[in-house]
C-alpha cells in the first residue's frame, strides 16, 4: 500500500510464483511511528506495509494522568506533599492538586512505582509505560526539587519505577522524551529498562540533536536511544509542500545517520498530506 485508500493498494499478480532463498532480515529500527496521523487510516497503512513496532515504546505526556488518578483516589488530598509546590498559587494554595507532582518526594516515587506495577499486571501484553511529564512548565518549586535539575528528577523517578517492576516484568520499558525543561542530559545513570527519545524541537539543552544522542548515551545502561522528530505539523507547516517530512533527500540522510548513532526508535509527528508527503513516508518506512 503506497498511500492509504483502496486505489493505492497495489497487489502484484503473476501466473506462477517460484522463489528459492535462504535469507533472514529484520528492520533496522524496531519502532517507526508516524504520530498524529490516525485521520488518514494509519493503522491500515502500517498493516499493509508490515510496519509493526516491537516493542512499542510509549512516551506521550502522561504524568498528568497519574496525577488525576491519584487525585480521584483521594491520595493527593490525604498527602498534599505529593503535589508540586507552586509559590505563585496564592497563600494556602501552594500544594493544591494539579497535573504536576513533587518528584523529590521518595514516598510519592513509591506510589508511582506501585501504580505502574498495577498497570502492567492489568495489561501484561503491553510493552511499555510512559512517565513523560505534562507539556509546559509546572515543575515543583519546593526546596528539595530546586536542588536538582528537572532531568535528574525525572530520571530518579523512572529508575525507581524500573527497579520496582524489573523482577516481575523484566521485559517491559519506561518511555520518556528528552524535551523542553528536561532536555539537558542527566548526571545519573539511566536504568536499562528506560528508553529516552531526544526531540529535534523544544531542545533547550544547547546541544545539537546528534550531541544529544552521544551525551545521553554516556550514562545509559540501555545500549540504544530513540528520536522524536517533527516532520510536518498543521500549526507550523499548514500542509504546504516543502516540509522535511515530504523530502526524500531528508529520509535518505537521517535514517542511516541516526542508526549509526544508536537510534532504534524513530517517532515523528506527521499529518497526512499524501500528495506532497506520501512518497517520502513510503520510502521512510522502507528505510526504517
Amino acid at each position: 500500500m503506497v498511500f492509504p485508500r483502496e486505489n493505492w493498494e497495489i497487489i502484484p499478480r503473476k501466473e506462477t510464483i517460484s522463489i528459492r532463498v535462504n535469507v533472514e532480515e529484520r528492520p533496522d529500527y524496531f519502532m517507526f511511528v508516524l504520530q498524529a496521523a490516525d485521520p488518514w487510516r494509519r493503522g491500515d497503512w502500517n498493516r499493509r506495509n508490515r510496519n509493526h513496532a516491537s516493542p512499542w515504546i510509549w512516551n506521550s505526556h502522561n504524568i498528568q494522568n497519574i496525577a488525576i488518578k491519584l487525585r480521584n483516589r483521594g491520595i493527593l488530598k490525604e498527602h498534599p506533599e505529593y503535589n508540586a509546590y507552586n509559590p505563585g498559587a496564592g497563600p494556602g494554595k501552594e500544594r493544591e492538586p494539579s497535573y504536576w507532582l513533587c518528584l523529590s518526594n521518595p514516598d510519592l516515587l513509591k506510589v508511582v512505582a506501585e501504580y505502574v506495577l498495577e498497570y502492567f499486571r492489568k495489561n501484561p501484553a503491553l510493552d511499555s509505560f510512559s512517565l513523560e511529564p505534562m507539556d509546559g512548565d509546572g515543575w515543583c518549586r519546593c526546596e528539595q526539587c530546586q536542588k536538582q535539575t528537572p532531568t535528574d528528577l525525572l530520571i530518579t523517578l523512572t529508575n525507581d519505577v524500573a527497579k520496582t517492576i524489573e523482577k516481575e516484568f523484566p521485559d517491559k520499558y519506561i518511555g520518556i522524551l528528552a524535551y523542553s525543561k528536561h532536555s539537558s542530559p542527566q548526571t545519573i545513570r539511566v536504568h536499562r529498562m528506560v528508553y529516552v527519545l531526544p526531540t529535534t524541537a523544544f531542545n533547550y539543552s544547547g546541544n545539537t540533536t546528534e550531541e544529544q544522542f552521544l551525551k545521553w548515551r554516556e550514562k545509559m545502561d540501555n545500549p540504544y536511544i530513540g528520536i522524536y522528530d517533527y516532520w510536518n505539523l498543521p500549526i507550523w507547516h499548514c500542509g504546504l509542500p516543502g516540509a522535511k517530512g515530504g523530502r526524500i533527500s531528508y529520509m535518505k540522510e537521517v535514517f542511516p545517520k541516526y542508526y549509526n548513532l544508536g537510534v532504534r526508535v524513530f517517532q515523528t509527528e506527521a499529518i497526512g498530506g499524501w500528495a506532497q508527503n506520501g512518497l517520502a513516508y513510503y520510502i521512510a518506512n522502507k528505510l526504517a
